[in-house]
């Protein structure tokens, strides 16, 4: 089995809400539906790299030097706060837990020897609209959503049933799947310019945590 664990992602949202959404939190009360959709629906007019507004939130995972940049939001552009506001902000926290997650899937990749072409996601990224878009993009494969999302408690339930009386699943019980969402083609051109930005942000990260721990 392996493991490649994104830290921060779903518990860096919920902080981005709690802090700076309260308008949208008492929006989703008088309307009767979750601040995360409404979060969303303010990020999805933003195109891909968030105006160059960068989340660093979770390292790639590695067990033999596991080192986390402190959490930031960098790049804003003072100068222009209609670019670098809080619709930049939901976008770049959902692109950081993407790129974070195709590091995983390229050293699962290079182990295997292997190419994906469709990966599930499950959790609470996965009941928005948008983040599930933005990990199809940014790892370039089909992304699938099963109806139940809650894959720990399921796969919980099924060990259960099985351990209990040797119960299967069954096709006619497995998991349906909404939608799948597939690459969309302005991401497909603006990666190039993309994926610089986020690198150099993580560079300037790691030079700084070099700094604080030899000055």
């Amino acid at each position: 089995m392996m493991e490649g664990i994104g830290f921060y992602c779903g518990l860096t949202m919920r902080w981005f809400r709690d802090a700076f959404c309260q308008s949208e939190k008492e929006e989703a009360r008088r309307h009767g539906t979750d601040a995360y959709t409404i979060m969303e629906e303010l990020a999805r007019s933003v195109p891909p790299g968030s105006e160059e507004v960068l989340g660093v939130f979770s390292n790639v995972m590695d067990s033999k030097r596991w080192i986390h940049a402190s959490p930031a939001l960098m790049q804003f552009d003072i100068g222009n706060p209609g670019r670098s506001g809080k619709k930049e902000c939901v976008r770049a926290i959902e692109e950081s837990a993407a790129y974070v997650a195709l590091g995983h899937l390229k050293i699962i990749e290079e182990i295997t020897k292997g190419r994906a072409d469709q990966v599930t996601l499950t959790g609470g990224a996965s009941k928005g609209s948008l983040w599930p878009q933005v990990v199809s993009d940014v790892l370039g494969v089909e992304v699938k959503i099963p109806v139940v999302k809650e894959s720990t408690s399921l796969g919980a339930a099924i060990c259960a049933g099985r351990g209990r009386d040797g119960t299967t699943m069954s096709s006619a019980r497995r998991p349906a799947w909404q939608g799948p969402r597939r690459r969309s083609s302005l991401l497909a051109r603006t990666t190039s310019s993309i994926v610089p930005s986020i690198r150099t942000g993580s560079k300037s990260m790691r030079d700084r945590w070099r700094w604080s721990t030899t000055a």
